[in-house]
Parts: C-alpha cells; sequence; structure tokens
C-alpha cells in the first residue's frame, strides 16, 4: 500500500482505526467540522490559482488584484459546503445535542466567514508556486511507496515555504509547527522530488471561536535531515506492524477514542462496555 501523512497518523493514533478505514476500506462520512475544513480548503485553492494565472499574464500585481472579493469567497464556501454535506454528514455527540441542522449551520456560517478572512489577509500575502502538489515516492531499499498532497508552496520574498491551511474554534499551540510530522513529511517528499528541503514550513490556523472571533495564526518552523530520519523510522516501524496483521487498539482513555473524534466508536469491538 501507499502511505501518507494521514495514513501513518491514523495509525498512530489507533490501529484498530487504520484497520478498518485502510486495510478494510470502511470509509466513514465527515463530520461537520470536517466540511467545514473542506469548504475552507477549496476557496485558498481557487484563490491561489488564480493567482498563479494571473501572475504568469501580468505579474505581481495579480496576486492581489485577481483574488476572489471576500463576499465572492463567502459564497464559493457556502456552495462548496453544501456540496460536501449533500451526501451525508457523521453527527458527533455534541451535534446532536445542539441539534444536527444547528451544528450543520454553525459550522457553514464558520467556512463562510473563514474563507473571507482567508482571502482578504491571508492570501494576498502569498506567492503561489504550486497548489495541491501531489508528489509519490519510493523510500529508498523499501518498497514502501510515500504519497503526499501539499495545500500550499508558497514562493514569497523569495524562500519556498511549504504551508498546510487548519481551521479551528480555538488558538493552537504555539509550537505545533515544530512538531508536525505531516509537515516533516512534506519536508520529505519535496527533497525526493527537488533534492533539497523548502527553507520553511507553516500551519496557518484560521480560528473562529464560539463568540464569532476571527483571526489568523500563523505557526512557522523549519526540517532538519533529524526530523525526517525519525520520520522514516516511524514508518518503517507502522510498515513491519501492519505486515504482521498487528492491531492493537487505543487506549481506552486516549482523548481520541471517543464518540465525539472516532466514527468507528460506536461499533467499535474495543469500546463495547463503554456505549
Amino acid at each position: 500500500m501507499e502511505w501518507s501523512y494521514s495514513s501513518l497518523s491514523t495509525g498512530q493514533q489507533c490501529w484498530e482505526k487504520f484497520r478498518r478505514r485502510y486495510i478494510e476500506g470502511e470509509r466513514r462520512p465527515p463530520n461537520a467540522r470536517m466540511a467545514r475544513g473542506k469548504a475552507t480548503d477549496k476557496v485558498a485553492n481557487e484563490s491561489h490559482i488564480r493567482q498563479m494565472r494571473g501572475r504568469e499574464e501580468r505579474g505581481l500585481a495579480a496576486l492581489i488584484e485577481d483574488l476572489p472579493s471576500p463576499e465572492e469567497a463567502g459564497d464559493m464556501a457556502a456552495t462548496e459546503f453544501d456540496a460536501v454535506a449533500a451526501s451525508g454528514l457523521w453527527e458527533t455527540p455534541d451535534d446532536l445535542e445542539v441539534g444536527p441542522s444547528v451544528a450543520r449551520g454553525r459550522a457553514k456560517d464558520d467556512a463562510v466567514a473563514l474563507s473571507r478572512l482567508y482571502v482578504a489577509s491571508v492570501a494576498p500575502e502569498v506567492d503561489p508556486v504550486a497548489v495541491q502538489h501531489k508528489t509519490t515516492i519510493k523510500l529508498p531499499h523499501t518498497d514502501v511507496g510515500l504519497v503526499g498532497v501539499v495545500d500550499l508552496i508558497d514562493g514569497a520574498r523569495g524562500l519556498e515555504v511549504v504551508a498546510d491551511n487548519k481551521t479551528t474554534d480555538k488558538s493552537p499551540s504555539a509550537g505545533l509547527a515544530d512538531v508536525s510530522d505531516q509537515l516533516t513529511m512534506y519536508s520529505l517528499l519535496r527533497l525526493a522530488e527537488v533534492g533539497r528541503m523548502p527553507d520553511k514550513v507553516r500551519l496557518d490556523y484560521l480560528v473562529r471561536t464560539p463568540s464569532g472571533t476571527e483571526r489568523h495564526v500563523r505557526l512557522e518552523s523549519k526540517r532538519t535531515a533529524a526530523h525526517l530520519r525519525a520520520l522514516v523510522d516511524r514508518l518503517n516501524t507502522a510498515v513491519e506492524l501492519v505486515s504482521k496483521g498487528v492491531f492493537p487498539p487505543t487506549n481506552s482513555t486516549d482523548w481520541s477514542c471517543d464518540p465525539r473524534w472516532c466514527e468507528y466508536f460506536n461499533d467499535c469491538r474495543y469500546t463495547a462496555g463503554r456505549r
């Protein structure tokens, strides 16, 4: 199988969840929070594609002139959210508590507001080199395939920065970019593809609190060869575990083993006594 950040992180969180999702193919629909992220990503991607096309034709001025207006960005987000939700959403206990329609409405409002924030405050500072850039490699001396899709490769100020967008309802911890395996994996893929790691890695958090306060939080970091070696060791261990057919569940006290965060909780054999 091809490994990605998503499959590795799922396994590290819970190998039983990994088994059901990636071995058995039991895919579940996204929840409202995930639909919010998908809608906001869609707007960000479209914004940067317009910037790239315009820059080719007219230069740097297009990086701002060709962006969607906040109003258009909000409309795009609403349309995308509805498209994602049309096939059904996984309802978490929190969603059921407030009511699925209320939860969905809040998530859609968040997607609209955060997309407006993105085109007004984040995208104008970006000089996109590539958007939704997919890279597939094979790790040396192994049969392990690795695939990743980078949200954005930003070339502003003469630096190459690998960036990923996140949506959330609270401010992120300051050191998240320093410890992100996702950014390390993207750096590894970039090294394999072009022969050098990016100058920086970045997480762009779009925050909208329950009270409606909005802000953009940017977390930057760098990667070294030591980061890459540690990630490859993680991958090799994961591959060995899967090859042996060993899929242990996470600890029952772990935050992720909860119906709010795991779509398999309600029909998982390891949680039967807790339902």
